[in-house]
Order: C-alpha cells, then structure tokens, then sequence
C-alpha cells in the first residue's frame, strides 16, 4: 500500500498509490470548526486503509477527536476588562466594560 498526501491550494489530496483512488478534502471553510472537520475526515479514511479504525470492543483502537485549545477562552467564560478610554475630543470614560473574543 502506498499512500500520498498533497497539499493543495483550498484542503489536500489524498491518493492511493494502488488502487490509484483519489479523495479531495477541502478545508478552505468558513469556521475553524469545519476545517477541522475536514481533516478529521481525511484522517479517518487514513485509518480506514491502513485497517486500523478498530472496534469499540478491542482493548484498544485509535480515536481522532476534535477538541478546544487548551488556551481558548469562549467568549461567556472570558473574564470582562475594565478600563479608562479617551474620545477623540479627550474626555475620559471611565469604567468601559471590555469582553475579549477569541480569535
């Protein structure tokens, strides 16, 4: 078996050398959340060539989960920011209520 994983332009193409089969996985998407997706979906077929996609009765088997960063805050966890802000003109605003969002 002889797998190829190319990069493309928009996501990455996945061909078996064998069966000369070609998958197209596009993870130029809106939403991080969608571009992972399409990984995890390429990843599985991986596992599915290579027959390793295991059963949920073996002692152990390979799992590919998509998960938060461990330093992503969502945005009703963030902790507000207090501050003093200016105007253009110069008068101060005092106790403007921040929210961070992640990017």
């Amino acid at each position: 078996m002889k797998l190829t994983i190319e990069t493309a332009i928009n996501g990455y193409i996945l061909t078996d050398g064998v069966v000369g089969e070609r998958s197209v996985y596009v993870t130029d998407r809106p939403t991080l959340a969608e571009r992972a997706s399409a990984v995890r979906s390429m990843l599985y077929e991986i596992l599915e060539m290579l027959g390793e996609n295991g059963s949920r009765y073996d002692s152990a088997r390979v799992r590919i989960v998509i998960e938060p960063g461990d330093k992503w805050i969502s945005p009703e966890e963030a902790e507000p920011i207090r501050t003093n802000t200016y105007t253009p003109s110069g008068d101060a605003l005092t106790d403007v209520l921040f929210k961070p969002f992640p990017k």
